[in-house]
Formats: structure tokens, sequence, C-alpha cells
């Protein structure tokens, strides 16, 4: 092969692999919600409507299935141990109005979410952004005999292609109150779960890891790094693959405690515990949080490069 050939082959490679990688990020509506896509491949489907299981449990505005990067399911909904769990969800046990509880948006109990707006937009580097405004809603609360919304939620998630083996997926939730008096708080016990949470599978052989040193679920919350990446052998056919979980630095009480299980049980980033924090009218309460999809463990290259750049900039 002639020096010139040679290059031309190298050009065309490099040309191949770039197109493959500018690939955009597309969407797909259905009635239901709308799927996500990375070219052909699935990346995750956002449920709009309201989905129940036999008339109990009704949720909305939330991920599930989330793929992995070889088309494998990494979230469970319905799960027989807790059916109110749900893919990749934020939402909290207490929500309140002045002394009148609002139901228990965690456990879908007196509560719902109505999806009133999805948008879809493409970003930069082949990002996609996915904006949804969601109107939280209580049948204890009424004005003049009609059920109102107490909080307005816009979520902005922007969804990155794949680069070495890991995509990146970051979730911005603002949380407006619309009355006076709301306020928000984690499970009522010492555990104080509740939050942005992940539901994945969890068979033998799953390894918690934060900060490059493993940590050991405990039944209260851990204090760790950050970042919690929860890997196993739930790839295709059986291989090592994960969800690295991270908390944005501009997060109150960063870097936030985590509740994490081995068995029958989400992950969770338990903010604020099981106190209440309040909402203001005046000033919107914005959280930020990346979960990143990876192959192999923890000790991803890649996967700890997207960390560091994460928590250096301080989004």
């Amino acid at each position: 092969m002639t020096m010139i050939n040679k290059f031309l082959l190298l050009f065309l490679v490099i040309a191949a692999a770039s197109a493959v990688r500018s690939q955009p990020i597309t969407i797909e509506a259905t009635k239901e919600g709308a799927w996500i896509k990375d070219g052909n491949q699935k990346v995750f489907f956002y449920q709009r409507l309201p989905k129940s299981l036999d008339g109990k449990y009704a949720r909305s505005n939330y991920l599930h299935p989330v793929y992995g990067l070889d088309g494998e399911i990494m979230t469970e909904d319905f799960p027989l141990d807790h059916f109110h769990h749900r893919g990749i969800f934020w939402t909290w046990h207490q929500l309140w109005c002045d002394s009148l509880r609002l139901g228990d948006p965690w456990m879908c109990e007196n509560f719902s979410q109505e999806v009133t707006g999805l948008n879809f937009k493409k970003g930069e580097h082949s990002t996609g952004i996915l904006t949804v405004n969601v109107l939280w809603k209580s049948p204890l609360y009424l004005k003049k005999g009609v059920q109102s919304a107490v909080i307005l939620e816009n979520t902005k998630i922007t969804i990155f292609p794949v680069t070495n083996d890991c995509r990146r997926i970051d979730f911005r939730i603002e949380l407006n109150a619309l009355e006076k008096g709301i306020r928000i708080g984690g499970s009522e016990d010492e555990k104080g779960y509740s939050g942005f949470s992940v539901r994945i599978p969890l068979v033998t052989g799953m390894k918690f890891t934060s900060g490059g040193a493993e940590v050991i679920p405990q039944n209260l919350a851990v204090t760790a790094g950050p970042e919690m990446d929860i890997s196993g052998p739930v790839g295709k056919d059986g291989k090592m693959a994960g969800i690295m979980m991270i908390c944005h630095r501009s997060n109150p009480d960063f870097p936030e405690k985590w509740i994490i299980r081995k068995e029958r049980s989400m992950q969770n980033c338990a903010w604020p515990g099981n106190r209440t924090v309040d909402l203001p009218k005046t000033k919107p309460l914005i959280l930020n949080y990346s979960v990143i999809i990876h192959r192999g463990g923890a000790g991803n290259a890649e996967l700890q490069s997207i960390l560091g750049s994460i928590i250096e900039i301080g989004k």
C-alpha cells in the first residue's frame, strides 16, 4: 500500500468515526410520552401521561425504560418489592402547604403531576435537550372547590452521545411554588430518603463506588463523595455495566448523602433528609444531577474524566 493510500485510508476511518459520533440525538413522540434516540438506538422513554398498575400507584414525569449502551434495559418500573419505584425519578415523601399535608408524592398517594409542556431541541456537540413543564397537584388542596396546582416544575434533560463507553445525561430540576407556605421533605424516619433516585436491577455482584473506594450500603444514609457508581453484571450477556449518579456542586448541602441498597430498593441522593425545606414563591429551588450510563466498572477512564469535568465546573 502506498503512503498516499495509507493516508486516504486513515482519513476515511477518521471521517467514518466522526460521522458515527456526530449522529444527533432525536425524539419520537407518542401518545404516552416520548422516546429519546441516538441514531437507531433507544436511550430512554419519558413518561408523560399517568401510568398505573391496575389503577394504583399512578405516576408520570419519569424515565423508563432507560437503556444501556448495548440495548439492555437498565431500569425497573413497578418492581414487586416496591410498586411505587420507577426508573429514574425525582420526588419527595413530604409535600406541605402551611399545616396541610398534601399527600405523599413518593408513594403516589393523593398526588398527581400534569405534564403541560414537552419540547425538544438539538443542542451543541450533537446533544439533545428535552424540556418539560409539570404541575404538581393534590386532591387535598382545593381553591373554590377545584383542585389547584401548588408547584410548577420546569425540568431540562440534556442527553449526550456515547463517548468511550459512556453516555452522560444531565438533569436541571426547577421547582416554583405557586402558593405560600409550600414545603417538601424526605421520609420522616431516620433514613430521610427522597429526591433524585434510580431504580436499577440489583443482581449478585453489584458494587458501589465513590471517590475511587468501595462503599458498603447501610440501613441509614451514608456520607461519600458527590458521586455514587453502581456497577455489576447487568450489561448485555451478563457483562459489567452500570450507572453513576452525580450531585452537582450548586445543589444545597453539597455533597448530599446517599441511601444505597444491594437488593430490593432504589438508589437515592437523600436530600433534604427527614426535615422539610421551604419553597418561597419569590425564588425557585434548582437542583442539578447527572447520570452516566457506562460499560465496565467505575474505573473507566472516560467515566472519571466526565465526573471530573462536572465537579470542576460546578454546573
